[in-house]
């Protein structure tokens, strides 16, 4: 949402897990609860991987990835469309064609939202 607000190009958000995962991150869960955001209005990546292989396959595709800074072994295939990263995260080194400019990795930092609300800012 953030990238779609200052550059103007439609994002989607996946979460990074399968749906049926999902409730193994329980403090995601929680916090959705609190903020009353029904699990259902989520994308998550096993309802995701058919349209960003399609974009991937078009040359459309641009990942973003934040609160990690590599993809898994499956999506590593996806590396050469990661554009940007923010992440609290040690720095694996991995996505090079991410230049240090949209490498915004530190660590240590005690949370990644902190990261993504300097960001926004």
């Amino acid at each position: 949402y953030l990238l779609s607000e200052l550059d103007g190009v439609a994002s989607v958000p996946v979460i990074n897990v399968d749906k049926d995962d999902f409730a193994l991150r329980t403090d995601v869960v929680h916090l959705l609860k609190k903020v009353s955001l029904n699990q259902e209005a989520l994308l998550f990546m096993d309802e995701a991987t058919s349209m960003i292989e399609s974009h991937a396959n078009s040359k459309t595709l641009s990942l973003h990835l934040v609160d990690h800074n590599r993809l898994s072994v499956k999506q590593q295939h996806w590396e050469a469309h990661v554009m940007d990263i923010i992440d609290h995260h040690k720095d694996e080194g991995l996505c090079p064609n991410v230049p240090s400019a949209k490498r915004n990795i530190v660590f240590p930092q005690g949370s990644c939202c902190s990261l993504v609300c300097q960001y926004a800012h």
